[in-house]
């Protein structure tokens, strides 16, 4: 008697079941490693982006308790206190970033304002300005220019706020300027009052002459 099923179609089906298994594993492997390993990789660049925190675009109490005492942060506004504790500084920038590692805050595009007694009094402005928030040194680079209300102050490519001599330092093409007089240098030590003045390098002075 003759089979009903062909010969030929008995030696296909061992091959086909052999197949079907394979593709089976193959999908169940697709599934299992490398779907998860797409997820891992989303995970790790989220990590990545927040290892490099701007302030302004996360929680404040995630930075806050890094800052001393007395530091105010909201946004793209920093508000520092004087040594005793008077309101000292406060900048307003298109971006902050905080350096957790070695405390410091970087402002791009900032303007500031310097207070004494209570009241703001010396306008500050610069393309890039460094907060050491443990020694309250402030560096400024970049098209600095401060002024005083007393229409006093100066110009330069870099300036450094010394906490402790309660002085600007000013280098690159520096230009200071009050009601009577302007003088130019290539280094220059300002008070915080904008009266002694002490330059270095190519001086040059012009006094205003008298208007009676």
């Amino acid at each position: 008697m003759r089979s009903p099923i062909p010969k030929t179609n008995k030696s296909r089906w061992p091959i086909m079941i052999i197949v079907c298994v394979c593709v089976i594993v193959l999908g169940l492997g697709i599934y299992h490693y490398i779907i998860p390993a797409r997820d891992n990789g989303k995970e790790s660049d989220t990590a990545d982006k927040g290892a490099t925190p701007v302030l302004g675009r996360s929680e404040p109490d995630e930075f806050g308790r890094e800052l001393k005492p007395g530091i105010t942060l909201e946004g793209t506004k920093i508000i520092l206190p004087e040594p005793g504790g008077a309101l000292g500084w406060e900048f307003c920038a298109e971006r902050i970033e905080y350096d957790s590692k070695n405390n410091h805050v970087y402002l791009v595009g900032a303007e500031g304002e310097k207070f004494i007694n209570g009241k703001p009094d010396i306008k500050i402005q610069a393309g890039y300005i460094g907060l050491d928030l443990e020694s309250d040194q402030i560096d400024l680079k970049d098209r600095v220019i401060i002024e005083s209300k007393q229409d006093q102050g100066f110009s330069a490519e870099c300036a450094v706020w010394d906490s402790c001599a309660r002085k600007f330092k000013a280098y690159g093409n520096v230009l200071y300027k009050n009601n009577s007089s302007e003088i130019s240098g290539d280094e220059m030590e300002i008070d915080l009052e904008f009266e002694k003045a002490r330059v270095k390098g190519n001086v040059r002075l012009h006094i205003y002459a008298s208007s009676d």
